[in-house]
């Protein structure tokens, strides 16, 4: 009898952990969605200065800490690290979004889907390490933030193209995967980039498309070639612990 209390203790620890766990990072999350001063920066802050310098499609690069994650998320956090082709010193990625009337927003594909988050909200709730902003270097023209808005538009509020499979495949087999994009908060700002006309819509050489483009090819923003004479200048630290 006393083995089998026994067992059944043990068999129940993993189940304990995981509850722990996700209570945890519900706590986290819960203190994180609600700053002491607000979601916005204060005025004059190096933050507020920052962001008044955004553009539409800047690119903004987060290392996420995946201990902050629900235990499926952490999970996927964790071994999407473990991919050899993706790893950098980021693990998340996005790209701004200005609207007509001048705010600024986050755009990114993350585990529960493609979201488009005011920039000051995302970073003051943001349990991420590391952000860093990207400015991209390029003429805008209405035209070309006229499809940026409109490939949001369209986009918000989509499921999420990740899938755990994509990752335990990478690892097995890697450069080989069923599924496109193989890296879905990549290829979605890939995607925006095409409606922009900063990227060729078919493939082609020379060029990341949507289909192959990880964190990493973003990470390395330096080598990436672009259309319109765009390219990425010198990146901006937002935030480092």
């Amino acid at each position: 009898m006393g083995w089998s209390m026994s067992a059944k203790a043990l068999s129940a620890l993993p189940f304990v952990s995981i509850a722990g766990w996700s209570g945890f990072v519900v706590m986290a999350r819960s203190q994180a969605k609600n700053p002491p001063r607000g979601y916005n920066f204060i005025t004059g802050s190096m933050d507020d200065v920052m962001s008044d310098t955004l553009k539409t499609g800047d690119l903004i690069l987060f290392r996420r800490n995946c201990a902050y994650m629900q235990p499926m998320d952490g999970l996927g956090c964790f071994l999407t690290s473990q991919v050899d082709q993706w790893k950098s010193q980021f693990n998340h990625c996005g790209f701004i979004l200005v609207n007509h009337v001048g705010d600024k927003f986050v755009v990114e594909e993350t585990y529960s889907g493609v979201k488009c988050r005011p920039y000051s909200a995302r970073i003051l709730t943001s349990l991420s390490t590391d952000i860093v902003v990207v400015p991209l270097r390029v003429k805008r023209t209405k035209e070309m933030e006229a499809a940026a808005a409109q490939f949001v538009q369209e986009n918000l509020n989509r499921p999420s193209r990740y899938s755990l499979s994509t990752v335990l495949n990478q690892l097995a087999s890697p450069g080989k995967t069923k599924n496109s994009p193989v890296f879905p908060a990549a290829g979605l700002i890939a995607e925006a980039y095409q409606s922009m006309g900063l990227l060729p819509v078919e493939p082609n050489k020379g060029y990341i498309s949507p289909a192959t483009c990880t964190i990493k090819d973003w990470s390395n923003f330096s080598r990436l070639n672009l259309l319109q004479d765009a390219q990425f200048d010198r990146r901006l630290q937002i935030r480092l612990l």
